[in-house]
């Protein structure tokens, strides 16, 4: 090796640390005193101060240009002892820095990690910018760290979420051993380890609430994952499971509140067509298949506690089959027919009588066999439910209402169209079963997560057609009321504009029918009718005249006024006549002493003035936002379909966004401090207020008011509440404000901006 004139004469080269040395050694060939270090391209590189060659030994090494590099205490091999520090340089280095070039950055300038000195490991690690201000790895001031979070523990942002973690890494394998723990920005711990000496997890803990929720205990070829009680002090599992062989072997035991067992459910996969279901270690199914094709062989067995025969299958061998079901005795009970043998193959369904592993809970007290009995008996009552359905004969104007769509090819939720002639069928019998399976079938075609289809117009418009035909069957005609009154309530029924007045027409024919029934005794009934009725509009002139009445009349029921007096609002307002909703409500409103009638004029008289709303109106809104009692009245929820499931906090926020932005700032405080006790849904229509008032244009990088500083910590708060959750994502997205804990909370550290009065 060439020596650069750098390099002392009397150093010696070492292949095995690539570097030139020089220093003694005592008569033990241990090396003492000072020894020196050189580049192999000649700079200067360390020293370790040996002493007597006692260990701890300091140590330092520099940057080529002579700047410290490290420094800290060594052991020897791989052992050390206190605080390492590293520092980057301004010039080229051949010095390392303990993070990933891919994520170093150039605000980190110093790294420390704490050896214990009792092992090959750190516990703690921290990082400096230039000024020696902490930092974290990625060079991301810290936030405060709170009073329940340790010195020990870094601050780290992974996948967009932002924690404290503490916890020993080996750096023999790069990996945590022993105890770890994450807390959140709050200092709430989230999640708590235990690995073992190789890096592996061997128990997880993780908490809600500051509660253990879930636990996850690894051993030799086991898992045993526990869920506890949330609010349980100390712990109480709720559930726990014992995972062997992979995952095939599965047991759950499920515990009361007092901690006692209440029973257990095994499944164990033996093959994978070969399969075992036990209940208090008693097996109650075993299933075998030779293959998943048609016409297989197969052997399906259901058993009571004591082993004896409670359910077996008989296969045909021509892809169909028999079951049945056999009291204790070995007498059989009952027995059904099975089409679909290949179906049940493949699909390895043969366990279906008995309850799916999902639907366990800790309080399911039916045991399985009993489960058995009662879904064989369901079973059996829906496949006559289907025989009577298939042999179902339409009356003449059902017949030729169905004969002009074209089933196969309409546009449906799941593709079924052509099932839904028969379901309308059945939905218009005089057999409850059938018609509630018929209906089952529609709904499954004609709405998914709130989408509507052309299907859903068509049935609705042929049910419309036939209810007056059936009047000498008034519980099919309650039956199609309730099924159009649940059609016409879905969100969005009256869009696209051409299948909704296409189904308003076809109803009109029933309009007597129903105005009849709007006055009936039964509220359920009148509430369906007057719904509908609604929709007709003006078309039925009748209608202004009824819901007044209802409105007006004093011996109904509080709630039924209400309804009512909601809908006569919305049909001044759907035809057109805000003038004659705002003379009418706004002088009821002065004599009016129910609180929620109260409210549903206001309501509507906003609706219709928006920013000319009177100051009074409003008044009735915002009391409903901010007072506790008025925020959780339950005959708001009796308004729906109209009020669509919110509550009445939010049903007036979102009413008061129609109103003068002005009445919300005023208020403004009120609405941040409701926002991290909301819940997830509710806190998307405070964010889109808030937003809308204080930030219309986006995050503008100038001084904040008092009210932007505390809604951006506010909204820190959710994101952490409730991590990416895309219903809070797409608010933020939308008025550009950054989806991110610590980004936020920067920003509301910024100077207060004077208030927008003063600065007038």
């Amino acid at each position: 090796m060439e020596k650069s004139v750098n390099v002392p004469a009397a150093a010696v080269w070492n292949s095995t640390d690539n570097q030139w040395e020089l220093g003694e050694k005592n008569a033990a060939g241990q090396p003492t005193g000072t020894w020196k270090y050189w580049h192999v391209d000649g700079h200067f590189a360390g020293t370790v101060e040996y002493g007597d060659g006692t260990s701890p030994y300091q140590i330092k090494r520099f940057h080529p240009d002579g700047t410290i590099a490290q420094e800290g205490l060594w052991c020897g091999g791989d052992l050390w002892t206190g605080t390492y520090r590293w520092t980057k340089s301004d010039h080229p280095t051949t010095e390392p820095f303990p993070v990933p070039a891919e994520y170093d950055s150039p605000f980190v300038w110093i790294a420390e990690f704490d050896y214990p000195g009792d092992g090959p490991w750190y516990n703690a690690q921290r990082y400096f910018n230039r000024e020696r201000q902490p930092v974290n790895a990625e060079g991301v001031p810290l936030p405060a760290r709170p009073a329940t979070v340790s010195q020990r523990a870094h601050y780290a942002i992974e996948h967009g979420q932002h924690k404290w973690v503490m916890g020993t890494v080996n750096i023999r394998i790069a990996k945590y051993v022993g105890e770890y723990q994450e807390w959140d920005l709050n200092g709430a711990l989230k999640v708590r380890r235990i690995y073992n000496e190789d890096g592996e997890i061997a128990l997880e803990e993780s908490y809600e609430y500051g509660s253990l929720w879930m636990s996850k205990a690894h051993s030799p070829g086991e898992l045993l994952q526990t869920f506890y009680y949330i609010s349980s002090q100390p712990p109480v599992a709720k559930s726990a499971s014992l995972y062997r062989n992979g995952g095939q072997d599965v047991t759950t035991a499920y515990f009361n509140t007092a901690g006692n067992k209440l029973y257990s459910v095994r499944s164990e996969r033996l093959m994978p067509l070969h399969e075992r279901r036990y209940y208090n270690d008693a097996l109650v199914y075993e299933g075998v298949q030779l293959d998943d094709k048609p016409k297989t062989l197969l052997s399906v067995k259901y058993f009571y506690p004591d082993g004896s025969i409670l359910v077996d299958y008989t296969s045909n061998g021509d892809g169909t089959g028999v079951w049945r079901l056999y009291e204790r005795s070995g007498a059989e009970m009952l027995s059904m027919e099975e089409k679909e043998e290949a179906f049940r193959s493949k699909r390895k369904r043969w366990a279906y009588l008995l309850p799916s592993l999902s639907d366990y809970e800790e309080d399911t007290l039916l045991p399985d066999w009993e489960s058995v009995i009662e879904n064989f008996k369901m079973e059996k009552r829906r496949q006559l439910t289907r025989e009577k359905m298939a042999a179902l004969v339409a009356p003449a104007h059902l017949s030729k209402e169905l004969k002009k769509t074209d089933w196969e090819n309409i546009d449906t939720a799941m593709g079924g169209g052509s099932r839904l002639p028969l379901a309308v069928k059945g939905l218009l019998s005089d057999d409850n079963d059938v018609a509630s399976m018929s209906a089952d079938i529609i709904w499954y075609e004609i709405e998914h997560q709130q989408s509507l289809y052309e299907a859903t117009y068509k049935i609705a418009g042929i049910v419309a057609k036939m209810l007056p035909l059936y009047g000498d069957t008034p519980a099919i005609q309650q039956r199609m009321r309730s099924f159009l009154f649940e059609v016409f309530g879905q969100a969005y029924f009256d869009y696209p504009k051409k299948a909704y007045k296409a189904t308003i027409k076809s109803l009109l024919p029933a309009a007597p029918l129903l105005l009849r029934w709007a006055n009936d005794s039964d509220n359920d009934t009148a509430r369906q009718a007057q719904y509908l009725l609604l929709h007709m509009g003006e078309a039925v002139p009748d209608t202004e005249t009824l819901l007044l009445q209802e409105w007006n009349n004093t011996a109904h029921t509080a709630q039924r006024r209400q309804f009512a007096a909601f809908l006569l609002a919305r049909y001044y307002l759907n035809s057109k006549q805000p003038a004659k909703l705002v003379s009418m409500f706004s002088e009821a409103l002065q004599t009016e002493t129910d609180k929620m009638l109260r409210l549903i004029m206001a309501i509507h008289l906003v609706l219709a003035t928006k920013k000319q709303a009177q100051a009074a109106w409003l008044s009735e809104l915002l009391q409903a936002l901010t007072d506790p009692d008025a925020a959780h009245y339950d005959d708001f929820y009796a308004l729906t379909p109209y009020t669509t499931g919110t509550d009445v906090s939010e049903y007036a926020l979102m009413v008061l966004g129609h109103a003068k932005k002005a009445v919300l700032e005023d208020n403004i405080f009120v609405l941040i401090n409701m926002l991290p006790e909301s819940n997830s849904l509710k806190q998307v229509t405070l964010l889109q207020a808030l937003f809308s008032v204080l930030f219309p244009d986006g995050v503008e990088l100038n001084k904040f008011s008092p009210a932007q500083q505390q809604t951006l910590l506010a909204a820190a708060t959710v994101i952490d509440q409730h991590p990416n959750f895309v219903n809070h994502m797409e608010v933020f997205s939308n008025f550009n404000i950054p989806y991110d804990t610590y980004e936020l909370t920067q920003l509301a550290a910024r100077p207060v901006a004077r208030s927008r009065k003063k600065a007038e």
